[in-house]
């Protein structure tokens, strides 16, 4: 598009894409102006990512082959696996993600906050989620399924225990 180059600031990182969430490594693209300014602020904000993660960052870059169209396949049958395990637990109004590893289920019907049943949850049956404040709303948790399934159906198991005492 005509002058959109000029225009466009591109931010973004590997965790997603490449499947290297942890590493924190990341990219900005945009007119030569605006890097100039933003690289005043990230001097002193932030440090530089490992030469391990820049290496790694560089060897995803030039990979070329059919890994992330697997890794797609993997996550979707991941998701399957907890969004299968969790529909029917009467207490969870499960949402079906199309686009992250993520999922969100809305807890509202036991009639607690996300973080206290986040907090229940660790405590009773040591399975880790993240509660919804941050993200604007007390009603729902976000667990990931960026794990094994196997790791993903013992977690299903101790979460139905844990939703039967509602």
């Amino acid at each position: 598009m005509e002058g959109a180059r000029e225009r466009t600031i591109t931010v973004s990182g590997f965790s997603k894409s490449f499947a290297m969430t942890g590493w924190r490594i990341g990219y900005l693209a945009a007119p030569a102006e605006f890097i100039s300014q933003a690289k005043k602020i990230i001097d002193h904000t932030t440090s530089c990512a490992s030469s391990i993660s820049q290496k790694a960052a560089l060897s995803a870059l030039n990979y070329q082959g059919s890994w992330q169209k697997d890794m797609v396949e993997e996550f979707r049958s991941r998701r399957d696996i907890l969004y299968s395990g969790l529909k029917d637990i009467s207490i969870l109004d499960v949402i079906k993600p199309q686009g992250t590893f993520y999922m969100f289920c809305d807890i509202s019907k036991s009639g607690l906050t996300a973080a206290e049943f986040a907090k229940k949850l660790l405590q009773e049956e040591l399975v880790s989620t993240i509660p919804s404040e941050g993200f604007g709303t007390e009603k729902m948790l976000r667990l990931s399924f960026a794990t094994s399934a196997a790791d993903i159906e013992k977690g299903i198991a101790r979460i139905k225990r844990f939703c039967k005492k509602f």
